[in-house]
């Protein structure tokens, strides 16, 4: 099962979460009404610190020139929430944009599934709640609906998981065949300071880890 540590804004948290076991990390890039936004060039240096972990970086319909900045930042994967721009499919289509993608999917825009999952660029799902970055919940069981049977991409589950909740909705997507988990809100400090708290990190990791025993 693969963990994903989203809204990393520094490289000792970086550093942090890799330690503890993380697979892929996620910087939020050019979306400023988040918190957990961070400037392209504190996106080089995170990328340039990475070591094992497969750098992704987390956006809302970028334009083509965002993705392209992305992709020249050695980033591994390029995260899209909301659809792909025209300009961006295009590229998609002409061999311009070659980072693959994660599409994100928000549980209101699961109709257009079926063209995400023929794009050959996307390489993995990311399902979400309605409101990305809210760290709410959303109700698991509108993905046993999708024709995820025999689909080889990556499918990875986020909004609302914490080290308390994780288990179950691994335990509830068991017919899907989840390839891993993507949390940010849930490992923060609960009284609101900012940033990664370790201890809640490492909770989260160590209940993955356990469910797959």
């Amino acid at each position: 099962m693969k963990i994903k540590i989203c809204g990393i804004r520094t490289v000792q948290e970086l550093q942090m979460v890799e330690e503890a076991g993380a697979d892929f990390v996620g910087t939020v890039l050019f979306f400023p009404r988040s918190k957990r936004t961070i400037t392209m060039d504190q996106a080089r240096e995170l990328v340039a610190a990475a070591n094992q972990v497969k750098m992704v970086a987390v956006t809302v319909e970028p334009t083509l020139a965002q993705a392209i900045e992305i992709q020249e930042a050695g980033y591994d994967y390029l995260q899209v929430h909301g659809d792909f721009l025209p300009e961006l499919r295009m590229a998609i289509e002409n061999g311009r944009l070659k980072i693959p993608i994660l599409k994100a999917f928000n549980g209101r825009d699961l109709a257009s599934f079926p063209y995400y999952q023929n794009c050959d660029l996307v390489e993995g799902y990311v399902f979400d709640a309605a409101t990305y970055g809210s760290g709410k919940t959303f109700d698991w069981s509108v993905l046993s609906k999708l024709p995820l049977a025999g689909d080889s991409k990556l499918t990875l589950l986020a909004g609302g998981l914490t080290p308390e909740n994780v288990g179950q909705a691994m335990d509830a997507l068991q017919a899907i065949s989840l390839d891993g988990v993507d949390v940010s809100s849930g490992v923060e400090y609960e009284d609101g300071t900012s940033g990664k708290d370790p201890k809640r990190v490492l909770a989260f990791i160590q209940a993955v880890r356990k469910e797959r025993l």
